[in-house]
């Protein structure tokens, strides 16, 4: 594909506008609440996430789980015990729910 000339002039011309559009403003008003209020947010998200990502090398995933033993914090694929299961959770729901000393105070 060849470019041409008029091509790369339209596109030179689009972003001469877009800065002087950004810039023009002489306190610099504009580039404070546009363009590094953007990069402001976009790294504050990044740096949030990064606080908060599993400490698995490549994992993208949230990491809310603290390794015992560690400093680590893993997600729930990279922790070293396994998930329970739903027949598990209600197991011991049951159990626990028959082991609990009545709510009501006996009346004198």
């Amino acid at each position: 594909m060849h470019v041409t000339a008029s091509v790369m002039g339209d596109v030179a011309s689009w972003v001469y506008h877009a800065a002087r559009w950004t810039w023009h403003d002489p306190d610099g008003y504009n580039f404070i609440s546009g363009p590094l209020a953007d990069i402001t947010l976009i790294g504050g998200a990044i740096a949030i996430y990064r606080k908060h990502n599993c400490h698995a090398k490549w994992c993208w995933r949230i990491a809310r789980h603290p390794v015992e033993g560690t400093s680590y914090i893993v997600c729930r694929k990279h922790h070293p015990h396994d998930a329970p299961t739903a027949e598990q959770i209600r197991t011991e729901y049951a159990a626990s729910k028959s082991h609990k000393l009545p709510t009501t105070l006996p009346t004198a």
